[in-house]
């Protein structure tokens, strides 16, 4: 009887370890569920960040190259609802090497930020997405996986894993974190045409620790081409180390944050409000007059915009560049039949599309000059201009 209960004894141990590994086996198929599963039970976590961006371009005839480093260390307290963020961006080369710090805690809706070496305070209305983990956690979750693979890093098993996201679903999230920065005026957006436009390939790299099922590393690099103002090409690397889960941080307020100013009387919050007043005054692109002669229309047209409306840049595409203030203009006019005429970029080079002076500054009015094969007296021509993603319209019947 002993014998036969020891067997039996065995047995079970033996059938409970195969259905235990055949539930934690993890494959390519499922670890983005074991992963965020894994994350349910994580409340705190410390997070060090570095991204560094390297641009060579043509400048003037000569090449030249431009180096930017950010270091970020985080500390997360989701139980708490408290986080601590100290950045470091040091810009070099070509004659220019700065260093520009960051301090920011969350208690709450309560933002404290020290920023060009002064502490300020902001009451938000609801808590912000800085949680980059949590971003990492969806980015991982809604990829496909192209490798996985089991490798040794910092003396223990993890997956490896390498992803194919789109472009999209990168930008839709790590928008959320960025957020903040933008509605505080101390960020740029980084949108989803940008990147079409100039990424040539990217990859996204993760950790995962074999044992929890949680990231430990994660490592995106995107190889970018740019043809606008700079000729060139850029390469960016974010490498990002993941640890302290669960040691519960005490994360205290410096002493001297506790007599920040209020964020509204920062110069960033300054320039944001001068900004959205002058934003008020845009009254867009209209057109004030219309004359002809047999080929050509001659059409006068009122920029209400911060742009300058200048010349096409030779690539026969309108382009409106936000940093600059400066944008092409597209006209395109069509005959009563419906039948497009003339679809111009307006420039100063060619004979069919020209300012007859000037390019139209900011509030300014200038004439330009549309020539198409002919043009009947009588007939009716529908005239249609965009510029500073501003768009105009008007009916005008030849004389």
């Amino acid at each position: 009887m002993k014998r036969y209960i020891i067997g039996v004894l065995i047995f079970v141990l033996v059938f409970a370890s195969m259905c235990e590994e055949k539930e934690t086996e993890i494959t390519k198929e499922n670890i983005g569920e074991k992963v965020a599963e894994a994350y349910k039970d994580v409340e705190t976590y410390s997070m060090d960040t570095e991204m560094t961006v390297t641009v060579t371009g043509n400048v003037d005839g000569e090449e030249k190259t431009i180096t930017v480093v950010n270091k970020q260390e985080s500390v997360y307290d989701r139980k708490n609802s408290r986080q601590k963020h100290h950045s470091k961006v040091t810009m070099s080369g070509e004659g220019m090497n700065y260093t520009v710090e960051e301090e920011i805690y969350l208690f709450g809706k309560t933002l404290y930020i020290k920023i060009l070496g002064d502490w300020y305070k902001k009451e938000l209305e609801e808590p912000p997405e800085l949680d980059d983990v949590r971003s990492f956690r969806e980015l991982f979750s809604n990829s496909e996986i192209s490798e996985m693979k089991v490798v040794t890093y910092g003396g223990e098993k993890v997956y490896y894993v390498t992803l194919t996201p789109t472009l999209s679903k990168m930008v839709e999230t790590f928008e959320k974190t960025q957020k903040l920065y933008r509605e505080l005026g101390i960020g740029n957006e980084m949108t989803l045409g940008d990147l079409e436009e100039s990424v040539e390939d990217f990859k996204i790299h993760y950790w995962i620790s074999k044992k929890d099922l949680l990231i430990v590393k994660m490592q995106i690099e995107l190889n970018q081409r740019y043809s606008e103002e700079i000729e060139g090409k850029g390469h960016t690397e974010i490498v990002t180390l993941i640890t302290d889960y669960n040691k519960y941080p005490d994360i205290k307020l410096p002493e001297d944050a506790k007599y920040a100013e209020d964020w509204d009387k920062s110069p960033f919050a300054q320039y944001k409000k001068t900004e959205e007043e002058i934003e008020k005054l845009n009254t867009g692109i209209r057109i004030t007059n219309i004359t002809n002669d047999d080929k050509t229309f001659y059409i006068t047209v009122e920029n209400g915009t911060l742009y300058e409306i200048s010349s096409d840049d030779g690539n026969k595409v309108l382009d409106v560049d936000e940093d600059s203030r400066k944008s092409e203009m597209h006209v395109t006019i069509m005959d009563d039949y419906g039948k497009t005429i003339a679809d111009y970029i307006v420039d100063n080079k060619g004979s069919y599309a020209k300012f007859t002076e000037e390019p139209i500054l900011p509030y300014a009015e200038e004439q330009i000059e549309i020539t198409v094969s002919e043009i009947k007296p009588g007939v009716t021509y529908r005239i249609i201009i965009e510029a500073a993603e501003e768009k105009t319209e008007e009916i005008y019947t030849a004389i």
